[in-house]
């Protein structure tokens, strides 16, 4: 199975989908990169003792409100305009929305003329019919389409481009940095070369969330091997590679090492963009590591300016606001984010895909001083 997208829920359901009619479930676990490798063990390691990762809920999901406020304009055919503008106080499921935004939505909405008001009530704008095309209106999943990438004749790997994909983007296919040269919509096909500069990659959210709970299972395996079945192969697994917080390769760059979640890995990026203001962070999904890619800055200064500062949500949108592409790359898994105006879309990220309190208390047990001896 693809260990990319393994978590011990969803490895529960796939196990137990397989050998339904006459043999036992059975499950094969390949990967030729160690860190996917490692983090699906874990996964397993986590099932086998029945410990499931929590599910990490989207706390608000302001794009299936806009939906949902589209679906019943359809439904109805109108809505009585007071009894519009109740929406979030009249049905259970919709009372975390706010006044405020709820008109912000509501604004947007009539804007891209997917309502309108008439009279009274709230009819079907005449944009609407375009969420409509074969039938996706009613699914709240992205379709997507792969595209090859090439590096002159040589297929690195079929991605789905996201929406911020353009020449001179940069991406990570096959482990390296590629930047795109050109994309070609009709073949399928995205041509790139070797990046050469120091520029950030995309900084967005991957179709899966990585949990506290596998990341921490990944460590313990590293850190004793010993205590698990498969030791021999768990030992050629983790060779090379070390638990420590801060990081040197052979070139003397150092990486910061968190074994945290996806969502607390990707504020504390954000964090070091934000008070370094330079666009050389990197984060890792797979060995759940951040660097920063060029030598200007000391990665260790930089994790002290962040432990300074008393983070609110207001810094996070101040950057926000100054960085939309960066909005549109934490989004791009999220359909219908198109039917959300700018400031619901940053709290959209804010709310369901950072953990700024997680972040703050991981920060705080850092010693960010080289011991020598």
């Amino acid at each position: 199975m693809n260990v990319r997208k393994i978590r011990p829920t969803s490895l529960a359901q796939r196990v137990g989908r397989s050998g339904r009619r006459h043999t036992p479930s059975r499950l094969v676990l390949i990967s030729s990169e160690p860190w996917l490798f490692l983090q699906g063990y874990a996964a397993l390691s986590l099932l086998k003792r029945g410990q499931l990762d929590s599910v990490l809920l989207v706390r608000k999901p302001y794009n299936v409100f806009a939906h949902q406020v589209l679906s019943l304009v359809l439904q109805r055919g109108s809505i009585p305009l007071d009894e519009f503008r109740q929406l979030n106080h009249s049905m259970q499921a919709w009372r975390w929305v706010k006044d405020d935004e709820k008109t912000q939505i509501f604004r947007f909405l009539r804007k891209q003329e997917m309502i309108e008001i008439c009279g009274p009530d709230v009819i079907a704008g005449r944009a609407l019919e375009t969420l409509m095309e074969k039938g996706s209106f009613f699914s709240l999943f992205e379709e997507d389409e792969a595209f090859g990438i090439y590096a002159g004749d040589e297929k690195l790997a079929e991605v789905v481009p996201p929406p911020w994909m353009k020449r001179g983007s940069l991406i990570v296919v096959a482990g390296k940095a590629w930047e795109v040269m050109r994309m070609d919509a009709k073949k399928k096909r995205v041509d790139v070369v070797p990046a050469q500069d120091g520029r950030t990659l995309k900084l967005g959210i991957p179709g899966v969330v990585v949990s506290d709970a596998i990341r921490q299972e990944m460590k313990a395996i590293m850190e004793r091997p010993y205590d698990y079945p498969d030791y021999p192969v768990l030992r050629q697994a983790i060779q090379n590679r070390t638990t420590a917080t801060f990081a040197e390769d052979e070139q003397g760059n150092v990486r910061l090492q968190t074994f945290r979640g996806t969502k607390i890995n990707h504020t504390l990026a954000l964090m070091l963009s934000i008070v370094s203001q330079t666009e050389c962070v990197r984060s890792s999904e797979w060995s759940s590591a951040i660097s920063l890619t060029s030598r200007h800055f000391d990665l260790r200064k930089e994790i002290e300016k962040c432990q300074a500062v008393s983070w609110t949500k207001a810094d996070f949108t101040a950057f926000f606001e100054r960085e939309p592409e960066r909005v549109e790359a934490f989004l791009e898994k999220t359909k219908y984010r198109a039917l959300l105006p700018e400031p619901i879309r940053i709290e959209y990220i804010l709310e369901n895909l950072l953990d700024i309190e997680g972040a703050v208390a991981f920060l705080a047990t850092l010693k960010t001083k080289k011991m020598v001896g």
